[in-house]
């Protein structure tokens, strides 16, 4: 199963031309964890390339949870301070003054967007999505509640964050968070 989903994140790394079929090779052991794991961790999130070749990754739990990355030959270079450790599914996009990593927080039900070294610049909070938008919750006095699990951003800057989970929900944001 390891060998299966680094070999899975391998391939979406070596993509390359603009061939209808993708050229890839599969490398065994391509990432180089963290000194002193022997795991990378817990992973339901996503994967993204940045612009120089640095592959972001979200791990979910292990002592190197959040958002680890890795150079192109698969070197732990860090952790993105600040990045949640929940962080579901998150997108890195290339604007005109940086390039930003946009994601939702499974554990807090936020959104946020991040430098790439891990200053938010960006902040949604669950309490921006109105109540009717959001899944009726379970028991007597249960709160109405979101499970955001992935999101994208458009060309013009509106965020599309997914509450997942079956609430088939999209919610629509402007680049400001409105």
């Amino acid at each position: 199963m390891k060998k299966t989903i680094l070999s899975l994140l391998f391939a979406l790394v070596c993509v390359s031309g603009q061939s209808a079929a993708p050229d890839y090779e599969v490398v065994p052991k391509y990432l180089k964890l963290p000194k002193g794991l022997d795991k990378m961790g817990n992973a339901h999130g996503d994967v993204a390339i940045a612009s120089n070749g640095d592959v972001y990754v979200s791990i979910t739990a292990g002592p190197k949870a959040g958002v680890q990355v890795y150079n192109a030959k698969g070197e732990y270079l860090r952790n993105v301070e600040a990045a949640p450790k929940q962080f579901h599914g998150f997108v890195i996009r290339k604007e005109k003054d940086g390039e930003f990593i946009y994601g939702a927080d499974l554990t807090d039900q936020t959104v946020y967007k991040l430098t790439l070294q891990g200053k938010k610049v960006l902040t949604i909070p669950p309490t921006a999505v109105p109540e009717k938008f959001k899944r009726k919750g379970r028991g007597k006095n249960a709160k109405p509640r979101m499970r955001l699990t992935a999101m994208d951003v458009a060309p013009n800057g509106d965020l599309f964050v997914v509450d997942g989970y079956a609430s088939d929900m999209i919610h629509r944001f402007d680049s400001k968070g409105k």
